[in-house]
Protein backbone atom coordinates (compact mmCIF):
# COMPACT_ATOMS: atom_id res chain seq x y z
CA UNK A 1 0.00 0.00 0.00
CA UNK A 2 2.87 2.37 0.79
CA UNK A 3 4.36 1.63 -2.61
CA UNK A 4 1.01 2.31 -4.27
CA UNK A 5 0.63 5.67 -2.50
CA UNK A 6 4.20 6.67 -3.39
CA UNK A 7 3.60 5.89 -7.08
CA UNK A 8 0.13 7.43 -7.14
CA UNK A 9 1.23 10.75 -5.65
CA UNK A 10 4.28 10.85 -7.93
CA UNK A 11 1.84 11.75 -10.72
CA UNK A 12 0.82 14.96 -8.90
CA UNK A 13 2.50 18.29 -8.30
CA UNK A 14 2.71 18.34 -4.52
CA UNK A 15 2.72 21.89 -3.14
CA UNK A 16 0.52 24.28 -1.15
CA UNK A 17 -0.77 25.68 -4.46
CA UNK A 18 -1.44 22.39 -6.23
CA UNK A 19 -2.10 18.92 -4.79
CA UNK A 20 -1.89 18.25 -1.07
CA UNK A 21 -2.06 14.71 0.31
CA UNK A 22 -3.05 13.48 3.76
CA UNK A 23 -3.04 9.92 5.06
CA UNK A 24 -4.78 8.30 8.00
CA UNK A 25 -4.39 4.66 9.06
CA UNK A 26 -6.93 3.03 11.33
CA UNK A 27 -7.93 -0.35 12.71
CA UNK A 28 -10.79 -1.92 14.64
CA UNK A 29 -10.64 0.31 17.66
CA UNK A 30 -8.20 3.13 17.13
CA UNK A 31 -6.46 5.53 14.81
CA UNK A 32 -3.04 3.96 14.37
CA UNK A 33 -0.23 5.57 16.34
CA UNK A 34 2.08 7.42 13.98
CA UNK A 35 -0.35 6.85 11.14
CA UNK A 36 -1.57 10.34 10.29
CA UNK A 37 -0.13 12.71 7.67
CA UNK A 38 -1.81 16.12 7.59
CA UNK A 39 -2.45 17.92 4.31
CA UNK A 40 0.07 20.67 5.04
CA UNK A 41 2.72 18.40 6.56
CA UNK A 42 4.71 18.12 3.34
CA UNK A 43 5.51 20.97 0.96
CA UNK A 44 6.85 18.84 -1.91
CA UNK A 45 6.84 15.30 -3.27
CA UNK A 46 10.13 14.23 -1.69
CA UNK A 47 8.88 15.15 1.78
CA UNK A 48 5.57 13.38 1.13
CA UNK A 49 7.27 10.24 -0.17
CA UNK A 50 9.46 10.07 2.93
CA UNK A 51 6.43 10.56 5.17
CA UNK A 52 4.49 7.76 3.43
CA UNK A 53 7.45 5.41 3.65
CA UNK A 54 7.79 6.34 7.30
CA UNK A 55 4.25 5.28 8.24
CA UNK A 56 4.29 2.55 10.86
CA UNK A 57 2.51 -0.77 10.42
CA UNK A 58 0.08 -1.80 13.15
CA UNK A 59 -0.38 -5.49 13.84
CA UNK A 60 -4.14 -6.04 13.92
CA UNK A 61 -4.06 -9.81 13.96
CA UNK A 62 -7.41 -11.18 15.08
CA UNK A 63 -9.36 -8.00 14.26
CA UNK A 64 -11.80 -8.55 11.42
CA UNK A 65 -13.69 -5.27 11.72
CA UNK A 66 -12.49 -1.68 11.44
CA UNK A 67 -13.80 1.55 12.91
CA UNK A 68 -14.22 3.46 9.69
CA UNK A 69 -16.60 5.87 11.45
CA UNK A 70 -13.80 6.99 13.74
CA UNK A 71 -11.58 7.54 10.71
CA UNK A 72 -14.31 9.61 9.05
CA UNK A 73 -14.63 11.70 12.18
CA UNK A 74 -10.91 12.47 12.22
CA UNK A 75 -10.88 13.31 8.50
CA UNK A 76 -13.83 15.72 8.54
CA UNK A 77 -13.29 17.28 11.97
CA UNK A 78 -9.49 17.35 12.23
CA UNK A 79 -7.84 16.96 8.83
CA UNK A 80 -10.24 18.98 6.65
CA UNK A 81 -9.64 22.25 8.47
CA UNK A 82 -7.75 25.30 7.19
CA UNK A 83 -5.31 25.05 10.08
CA UNK A 84 -4.27 21.63 8.72
CA UNK A 85 -4.00 22.84 5.13
CA UNK A 86 -7.52 22.32 3.77
CA UNK A 87 -8.38 24.96 1.15
CA UNK A 88 -12.15 24.46 0.75
CA UNK A 89 -11.53 23.30 -2.81
CA UNK A 90 -12.15 19.96 -4.55
CA UNK A 91 -11.33 17.20 -2.08
CA UNK A 92 -11.09 13.45 -2.62
CA UNK A 93 -11.05 10.77 0.08
CA UNK A 94 -9.86 7.32 -1.02
CA UNK A 95 -10.65 4.54 1.43
CA UNK A 96 -8.43 1.46 1.10
CA UNK A 97 -10.25 -1.17 3.13
CA UNK A 98 -9.29 -4.71 4.12
CA UNK A 99 -11.86 -5.23 6.91
CA UNK A 100 -14.59 -7.85 6.80
CA UNK A 101 -17.03 -5.43 8.36
CA UNK A 102 -17.36 -2.11 10.16
CA UNK A 103 -17.37 -1.70 13.90
CA UNK A 104 -20.95 -0.87 14.88
CA UNK A 105 -20.10 2.31 16.71
CA UNK A 106 -23.06 3.33 18.92
CA UNK A 107 -25.05 0.60 17.24
CA UNK A 108 -25.40 2.43 13.93
CA UNK A 109 -23.55 2.92 10.68
CA UNK A 110 -22.92 6.55 11.64
CA UNK A 111 -25.01 8.27 9.03
CA UNK A 112 -24.14 11.66 10.55
CA UNK A 113 -20.41 11.08 10.03
CA UNK A 114 -21.00 9.91 6.47
CA UNK A 115 -23.18 12.89 5.59
CA UNK A 116 -20.70 15.29 7.14
CA UNK A 117 -17.80 13.97 5.08
CA UNK A 118 -19.99 13.67 1.97
CA UNK A 119 -20.64 17.42 2.18
CA UNK A 120 -16.91 18.13 2.09
CA UNK A 121 -15.40 15.54 -0.24
CA UNK A 122 -15.87 12.94 -2.96
CA UNK A 123 -15.35 9.52 -1.42
CA UNK A 124 -13.98 6.50 -3.29
CA UNK A 125 -13.71 3.07 -1.70
CA UNK A 126 -11.39 0.26 -2.78
CA UNK A 127 -11.90 -3.12 -1.17
CA UNK A 128 -8.53 -4.83 -1.05
CA UNK A 129 -10.03 -8.29 -0.55
CA UNK A 130 -13.60 -8.19 -1.86
CA UNK A 131 -15.30 -7.69 1.50
CA UNK A 132 -17.73 -4.90 2.30
CA UNK A 133 -19.03 -4.49 -1.24
CA UNK A 134 -22.45 -5.05 -2.77
CA UNK A 135 -25.68 -3.23 -1.99
CA UNK A 136 -25.56 -4.27 1.67
CA UNK A 137 -21.82 -3.94 2.16
CA UNK A 138 -20.47 -1.57 4.80
CA UNK A 139 -18.00 -0.04 2.34
CA UNK A 140 -20.80 0.68 -0.11
CA UNK A 141 -22.65 2.38 2.73
CA UNK A 142 -19.69 4.61 3.52
CA UNK A 143 -18.38 5.44 0.03
CA UNK A 144 -20.01 7.03 -2.98
CA UNK A 145 -18.14 4.73 -5.39
CA UNK A 146 -16.75 1.29 -4.53
CA UNK A 147 -14.47 -1.01 -6.56
CA UNK A 148 -12.64 -4.22 -5.70
CA UNK A 149 -9.21 -5.76 -6.23
CA UNK A 150 -8.28 -9.35 -5.48
CA UNK A 151 -5.54 -8.48 -2.97
CA UNK A 152 -3.50 -5.47 -1.79
CA UNK A 153 -0.65 -6.40 -4.15
CA UNK A 154 -3.05 -6.24 -7.09
CA UNK A 155 -3.54 -2.51 -6.53
CA UNK A 156 -0.91 -0.76 -8.64
CA UNK A 157 -1.02 2.59 -10.40
CA UNK A 158 -1.22 0.81 -13.76
CA UNK A 159 -4.01 -1.57 -12.72
CA UNK A 160 -7.42 -1.03 -14.30
CA UNK A 161 -8.92 -0.28 -10.90
CA UNK A 162 -6.48 2.52 -10.20
CA UNK A 163 -6.58 3.93 -13.73
CA UNK A 164 -10.37 4.07 -13.67
CA UNK A 165 -10.34 5.81 -10.30
CA UNK A 166 -7.79 8.37 -11.49
CA UNK A 167 -9.91 9.02 -14.56
CA UNK A 168 -13.01 9.48 -12.42
CA UNK A 169 -11.21 11.88 -10.07
CA UNK A 170 -9.84 13.86 -13.01
CA UNK A 171 -13.31 14.15 -14.51
CA UNK A 172 -14.86 15.18 -11.19
CA UNK A 173 -12.13 17.73 -10.54
CA UNK A 174 -12.81 19.44 -13.87
CA UNK A 175 -16.48 19.88 -13.05
CA UNK A 176 -16.02 21.06 -9.46
CA UNK A 177 -16.23 24.74 -8.69
CA UNK A 178 -13.41 26.29 -6.74
CA UNK A 179 -14.42 28.74 -4.02
CA UNK A 180 -13.79 32.26 -5.26
CA UNK A 181 -10.57 33.95 -4.26
CA UNK A 182 -10.87 37.26 -2.43
CA UNK A 183 -9.83 40.40 -4.31
CA UNK A 184 -6.19 41.18 -3.67
CA UNK A 185 -7.18 44.58 -2.33
CA UNK A 186 -8.90 42.85 0.62
CA UNK A 187 -5.77 40.99 1.73
CA UNK A 188 -4.36 42.12 5.06
CA UNK A 189 -0.85 40.81 5.58
CA UNK A 190 2.76 41.71 6.27
CA UNK A 191 4.88 41.64 3.10
CA UNK A 192 8.68 41.62 3.19
CA UNK A 193 10.54 41.85 -0.12
CA UNK A 194 14.18 40.75 0.16
CA UNK A 195 16.17 42.10 -2.80
CA UNK A 196 19.62 40.95 -3.87
CA UNK A 197 21.67 43.96 -5.01
CA UNK A 198 24.84 42.12 -5.97
CA UNK A 199 26.76 42.78 -9.21
CA UNK A 200 24.10 41.35 -11.54
CA UNK A 201 21.53 43.87 -10.30
CA UNK A 202 21.93 46.94 -12.50
CA UNK A 203 20.32 50.27 -11.64
CA UNK A 204 17.79 49.72 -14.44
CA UNK A 205 16.86 46.32 -13.02
CA UNK A 206 16.38 47.77 -9.56
CA UNK A 207 14.18 50.49 -11.07
CA UNK A 208 12.01 47.80 -12.72
CA UNK A 209 11.63 46.01 -9.38
CA UNK A 210 10.63 49.26 -7.68
CA UNK A 211 7.99 49.82 -10.37
CA UNK A 212 6.63 46.35 -9.61
CA UNK A 213 6.51 47.12 -5.88
CA UNK A 214 4.75 50.45 -6.42
CA UNK A 215 2.17 48.77 -8.65
CA UNK A 216 1.75 46.08 -5.99
CA UNK A 217 1.17 48.71 -3.30
CA UNK A 218 -1.37 50.55 -5.45
CA UNK A 219 -3.57 47.45 -5.52
CA UNK A 220 -4.71 48.52 -2.07
CA UNK A 221 -6.69 51.57 -1.14
CA UNK A 222 -4.28 54.10 0.33
CA UNK A 223 -6.02 53.86 3.68
CA UNK A 224 -5.70 50.06 3.74
CA UNK A 225 -1.96 50.39 4.34
CA UNK A 226 -0.76 50.26 7.93
CA UNK A 227 -1.57 48.53 11.19
CA UNK A 228 -5.19 47.88 10.18
CA UNK A 229 -4.43 46.73 6.64
CA UNK A 230 -1.36 45.54 4.79
CA UNK A 231 2.22 46.49 5.62
CA UNK A 232 5.27 46.26 3.38
CA UNK A 233 8.97 46.16 4.19
CA UNK A 234 12.00 46.07 1.90
CA UNK A 235 15.31 44.46 2.81
CA UNK A 236 18.20 44.98 0.38
CA UNK A 237 21.48 43.10 0.68
CA UNK A 238 24.64 42.18 -1.23
CA UNK A 239 27.73 40.09 -0.58
CA UNK A 240 28.91 42.37 2.23
CA UNK A 241 25.96 43.38 4.34
CA UNK A 242 22.35 44.44 4.74
CA UNK A 243 21.92 47.70 2.81
CA UNK A 244 20.00 49.69 5.39
CA UNK A 245 19.97 52.83 3.23
CA UNK A 246 17.92 50.87 0.68
CA UNK A 247 15.63 49.14 3.19
CA UNK A 248 12.74 50.03 5.50
CA UNK A 249 10.57 48.27 8.11
CA UNK A 250 6.96 47.11 8.09
CA UNK A 251 5.78 49.96 10.32
CA UNK A 252 7.67 52.73 8.51
CA UNK A 253 4.69 53.95 6.46
CA UNK A 254 0.99 54.10 7.25
CA UNK A 255 -0.60 55.05 3.92
CA UNK A 256 -0.23 53.99 0.33
CA UNK A 257 1.07 57.26 -1.10
CA UNK A 258 3.88 57.61 1.43
CA UNK A 259 4.80 53.96 0.95
CA UNK A 260 4.88 54.27 -2.86
CA UNK A 261 7.02 57.40 -2.59
CA UNK A 262 9.44 55.66 -0.24
CA UNK A 263 9.79 52.74 -2.63
CA UNK A 264 10.47 55.10 -5.51
CA UNK A 265 13.19 56.83 -3.48
CA UNK A 266 15.10 53.64 -2.60
CA UNK A 267 18.62 54.09 -4.01
CA UNK A 268 20.31 51.36 -6.05
CA UNK A 269 23.52 50.19 -4.41
CA UNK A 270 25.99 49.04 -7.04
CA UNK A 271 28.29 46.16 -6.10
CA UNK A 272 31.44 44.81 -7.71
CA UNK A 273 30.88 41.37 -6.17
CA UNK A 274 28.95 38.75 -8.20
CA UNK A 275 27.98 36.66 -5.16
CA UNK A 276 25.48 37.53 -2.42
CA UNK A 277 25.01 36.76 1.26
CA UNK A 278 21.39 35.66 1.33
CA UNK A 279 22.10 33.67 4.49
CA UNK A 280 22.78 36.96 6.29
CA UNK A 281 19.59 38.42 4.82
CA UNK A 282 17.52 35.52 6.13
CA UNK A 283 19.01 35.87 9.62
CA UNK A 284 18.30 39.62 9.51
CA UNK A 285 14.68 39.05 8.51
CA UNK A 286 14.23 36.47 11.29
CA UNK A 287 15.80 38.52 14.05
CA UNK A 288 14.85 42.05 13.01
CA UNK A 289 12.26 42.53 10.27
CA UNK A 290 9.86 39.89 11.62
CA UNK A 291 9.92 41.37 15.11
CA UNK A 292 6.99 43.13 16.77
CA UNK A 293 9.15 46.21 17.29
CA UNK A 294 9.42 46.58 13.50
CA UNK A 295 5.69 46.13 12.96
CA UNK A 296 5.22 42.37 12.57
CA UNK A 297 1.67 41.42 13.51
CA UNK A 298 1.36 37.81 14.60
CA UNK A 299 -2.38 37.87 13.99
CA UNK A 300 -1.84 38.39 10.25
CA UNK A 301 -0.02 36.19 7.71
CA UNK A 302 3.47 37.21 6.66
CA UNK A 303 4.89 36.80 3.15
CA UNK A 304 8.66 36.92 2.68
CA UNK A 305 9.47 37.22 -1.01
CA UNK A 306 13.03 36.87 -2.30
CA UNK A 307 14.20 38.47 -5.53
CA UNK A 308 17.50 36.76 -6.32
CA UNK A 309 20.09 37.51 -8.98
CA UNK A 310 23.43 36.10 -7.77
CA UNK A 311 24.61 32.75 -9.05
CA UNK A 312 26.87 32.10 -6.04
CA UNK A 313 26.54 32.62 -2.30
CA UNK A 314 29.06 34.35 -0.07
CA UNK A 315 28.20 32.03 2.83
CA UNK A 316 26.34 28.71 2.86
CA UNK A 317 22.67 28.62 3.78
CA UNK A 318 21.81 27.90 7.40
CA UNK A 319 19.00 25.33 7.45
CA UNK A 320 18.01 26.22 11.02
CA UNK A 321 17.45 29.83 9.93
CA UNK A 322 15.46 28.65 6.90
CA UNK A 323 13.29 26.47 9.13
CA UNK A 324 12.68 29.41 11.46
CA UNK A 325 11.73 31.62 8.53
CA UNK A 326 9.27 29.10 7.10
CA UNK A 327 7.74 28.51 10.54
CA UNK A 328 6.89 32.20 10.84
CA UNK A 329 6.05 33.21 7.28
CA UNK A 330 5.05 32.16 3.78
CA UNK A 331 8.14 32.21 1.55
CA UNK A 332 8.31 32.77 -2.20
CA UNK A 333 11.22 33.36 -4.58
CA UNK A 334 11.76 35.10 -7.91
CA UNK A 335 14.82 34.02 -9.93
CA UNK A 336 15.16 37.36 -11.70
CA UNK A 337 17.71 36.34 -14.33
CA UNK A 338 16.59 32.70 -14.57
CA UNK A 339 19.92 31.23 -13.47
CA UNK A 340 19.78 27.52 -12.51
CA UNK A 341 21.94 28.00 -9.41
CA UNK A 342 19.80 30.92 -8.23
CA UNK A 343 16.71 28.82 -8.71
CA UNK A 344 18.32 25.99 -6.74
CA UNK A 345 19.06 27.94 -3.57
CA UNK A 346 15.73 29.78 -3.71
CA UNK A 347 14.01 26.39 -3.91
CA UNK A 348 15.93 25.28 -0.82
CA UNK A 349 14.82 28.39 1.04
CA UNK A 350 11.15 28.06 0.13
CA UNK A 351 11.25 24.29 0.52
CA UNK A 352 9.36 23.85 -2.73
CA UNK A 353 10.29 24.38 -6.38
CA UNK A 354 6.68 25.40 -7.07
CA UNK A 355 7.24 28.48 -4.90
CA UNK A 356 10.03 29.82 -7.11
CA UNK A 357 9.31 31.61 -10.37
CA UNK A 358 11.85 32.20 -13.14
CA UNK A 359 11.14 35.70 -14.31
CA UNK A 360 13.01 38.19 -16.49
CA UNK A 361 10.68 41.09 -15.75
CA UNK A 362 7.81 41.93 -13.42
CA UNK A 363 5.11 42.65 -15.96
CA UNK A 364 1.87 41.91 -14.12
CA UNK A 365 0.52 40.05 -17.15
CA UNK A 366 3.30 37.45 -16.91
CA UNK A 367 2.36 34.01 -15.47
CA UNK A 368 5.10 34.26 -12.83
CA UNK A 369 3.59 37.40 -11.31
CA UNK A 370 0.04 36.07 -11.59
CA UNK A 371 1.06 32.84 -9.85
CA UNK A 372 2.53 34.88 -7.02
CA UNK A 373 -0.60 36.99 -6.64
CA UNK A 374 -2.77 33.87 -6.64
CA UNK A 375 -0.50 32.34 -4.00
CA UNK A 376 -1.07 35.41 -1.81
CA UNK A 377 -4.84 35.25 -2.31
CA UNK A 378 -5.01 31.53 -1.52
CA UNK A 379 -3.01 31.90 1.69
CA UNK A 380 -5.06 34.89 2.79
CA UNK A 381 -8.38 33.15 2.12
CA UNK A 382 -7.36 30.09 4.09
CA UNK A 383 -5.94 32.19 6.89
CA UNK A 384 -9.06 34.33 7.09
CA UNK A 385 -11.33 31.26 7.10
CA UNK A 386 -9.34 29.40 9.73
CA UNK A 387 -10.86 28.99 13.16
CA UNK A 388 -7.41 28.77 14.71
CA UNK A 389 -5.81 32.08 13.80
CA UNK A 390 -2.78 33.02 15.85
CA UNK A 391 -3.55 35.98 18.10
Amino acid sequence: IQNYLVNLTAQMTISPQYAQVGVITYSGNTIANGGVILLNSNANYTQLMNAINGLTWTNSTGQTTSDIAAAYHVISNVMLRPAQGWRYGPTFVIVLSSAFNSTLYNGTYNNAEIQHLDSMAHIYGISLNGYGTGSQGFLTHYCQTVVTVSSPTALTVTSATSMNMISAIDSQYKTDRFPPLPPLSSVQADFIFVIDQSKEMLASDFAAIKTFLVTFVMMWDSQNIGINGSQIAVVSYNSQSILTQSSFSLNSYTNGQDLATAIGNLPPILSAQPDSDIAKAIKYVNSYTLSAAQGRRWWKPAFVTFIGVAQNLTNPLDQSQIDMLNANSQTFGFDYFEYPTTFQYLAQITGNIDLVERISDFDFSKPGVQNYLTFVEYIWRDWANSNSKRR
